[in-house]
């Protein structure tokens, strides 16, 4: 009694005399019957695809043909369709099935510790505070100006009235008048920037008096409740990004596949997944069909290029639960892919049967019904499954040196964080030096300039006396 089964069934019996354990449910089912029949069961691996219906050609898929003439009695796998129940028989669902997605598993960005102060906001935020920032500054300093030339012209008007004879007065009056208003753009600018770096905005009392305006005031309130959301905000994602590392994020639906640079390769394309998709006929899968590249679903590339930036495998998931173990667990049996969430085009197969033998239908229907209702399918699929990672790991210890990614997660401690602080004293000790060195330039520039109007001042007395 001759059966097609898939490609990695042939050996079902074989391991089933070792250890008394069936890896698939349909091996198990065909052996039932041989046994029942008093037959010799023949298992014959078939590597081509189930098709749903009949190719461009008109011929029917390496399952069906063989039952056609009755050169074969079953076919493990077939896709029932209307034109499929008119040349064999179909027996109860065996297995159900949808297509998915599969990638590697995120792994966390290395990157400059540094960088994380910059993480929190993005730069559309980073931009918008820093035009902010210019803002208040500028208005500032213009309502400073404003209130500079109104006080200045009016001290002027009420100059003109006095004798030029009083002359030492309006200039000793100037120069009382002018440190008032005599506030640098660098203490404007500190006012907007201390608070951002928890510091008091205005520490002395002469920029107090020269910001005590009501302008003045309700511009830094804005300011300054503006900076308390943008504080909060700023140091909670702070917190999280030292806290916790981050990582790539892979697409994990059709949707974002398809808006992603993702390249895709698939397995079972060809007159199984190809048809649903142009079937399907949304914006999601027309855009996705011209990207998709076939590969062989026995072949290793489609799985193992996984593990290459941006790139993820399609096909139906008992694919990735069987072949895919083999090239995508590690050397601790772990699982190097995850399997996106969302799943299109349910479907399921069943056992065909060639109508050459219609007295078979029914007892095969009974024989897996049984299996199911016992439990053994669930069973004997666990059972396959250590199987896989079984033989996967073996693939992952001949690989490793060669791909260390084989050899599975590594905990390396994170010391970005001690690093980050490192960083941030040297730069603050840099930036406090370089501070100190223009204050003291900053220091003797006022010096002379002090000297020199002392001198002035002196020398204009003399005159005035003189005359």
């Amino acid at each position: 009694m001759s059966a097609n089964v898939c490609p990695v069934c042939g050996d079902g019996v074989e391991i089933f005399q070792k250890t008394g354990m069936w890896k698939s449910l349909l091996t198990a089912a065909l052996y039932d019957i041989s046994l029942q029949m008093n037959a010799t069961l023949e298992l014959l691996p078939v590597f081509g695809a189930v098709n749903l219906a009949k190719n461009d050609d008109g011929e029917w898929d390496d399952y069906i043909t063989p039952l056609l003439d009755g050169s074969v009695i079953f076919a493990a796998m077939v896709r029932p369709a209307r034109d499929t129940y008119e040349v064999i028989q179909i027996t109860r669902p065996t297995l159900f099935d949808s297509v998915t997605f599969v990638y590697a598993l995120p792994e966390p960005i290395i990157f400059n510790p540094l960088i994380r102060l910059v993480l929190p906001f993005q730069l559309s935020v980073w931009s918008a505070v820093i035009s902010s920032v210019i803002a208040t500054f500028l208005i500032l300093k213009a309502i400073l100006y404003c209130r500079k030339k109104r006080f200045y012209e009016s001290k002027i008007l009420k100059l003109r009235i006095v004798n030029s004879l009083k002359m030492q007065i309006a200039l000793d009056a100037k120069h009382q008048i002018d440190p008032v208003f005599r506030v640098e753009s660098i203490a404007i600018l500190g006012v907007v920037v201390k608070p951002i770096l928890d510091i008091a905005s205005i520490e002395s009392k002469l920029l107090a008096k020269c910001l005590s305006g009501n302008l003045s005031r309700c511009m830094i309130s804005l300011w300054l409740l503006l900076l308390i959301s943008l504080g909060c905000g700023y140091k909670s994602k702070l917190v999280e990004i030292i806290a916790l590392p981050n990582y790539n994020s892979p697409p994990t639906t059709f949707k974002e596949l398809a808006e992603s640079d993702f390249t895709i390769g698939c397995v079972m394309y060809t007159g199984q997944i190809e048809d649903d998709f142009i079937a399907k006929n949304s914006s999601i899968s027309n855009a996705l069909l011209p990207r998709i590249q076939e590969q062989e679903f026995l072949s290793p590339d489609c799985y193992k290029n996984v593990f290459q930036p941006k790139t993820v495998c399609m096909g139906f998931k008992f694919v990735f639960a069987g072949i895919g173990y083999y090239h995508m667990v590690d050397v601790h049996k772990r699982l190097m892919f995850a399997q996106s969430p969302e799943t299109w085009f349910f479907s399921y197969t069943a056992m065909g049967i060639s109508q050459h033998y219609p007295e078979l239908n029914a007892p095969m229907d009974q024989v897996l019904q049984s299996y199911e209702n016992g439990g053994l399918a669930v069973k004997w699929k666990n059972f396959a499954t250590q199987i896989y990672l079984k033989k996967g790991q073996k693939n992952a210890i001949e690989h490793s040196k060669v791909n260390k990614r084989y050899l599975g997660v590594v905990n390396i401690d994170d010391d970005s964080f001690p690093v980050l602080l490192m960083q941030v004293l040297l730069i603050g000790k840099i930036i406090s030096f370089s501070l100190f060195v223009l204050e003291f330039i900053n220091y003797w520039r006022n010096k002379r300039s002090v000297q020199e109007n002392l001198i002035s001042d002196h020398l204009i007395s003399r005159r005035i006396a003189v005359r």
